[in-house]
């Protein structure tokens, strides 16, 4: 994993959503995290990211500086909630 990126399930209204996130430290070098994209709920956001894998063109910007191998990993994390 060469980037900071991650995707983070939150749980709302007895639903999850899934955020892409990223880590960073402040001025204190306290950590943080700061959400770059939402992909929604579950089936959304797997349908987001089965696309992403099959056709790399389709990547929105805030994500484009992830591989295919991140996407792959991500997917396997919301398919796993």
């Amino acid at each position: 994993m060469s980037k900071s990126g991650f995707v983070q399930a939150v749980k709302a209204r007895g639903k999850y959503f899934f955020y892409v996130r990223i880590s960073f430290r402040n001025e204190e070098k306290q950590p943080r995290q700061k959400n770059v994209m939402s992909l929604g709920q579950k089936e959304s956001a797997l349908n987001l990211l089965s696309s992403w894998i099959e056709d790399v063109s389709n990547v929105p910007d805030p994500v484009k500086k992830y591989k295919k191998e991140d996407f792959e990993r991500w997917l396997n994390y919301v398919e796993s909630k």
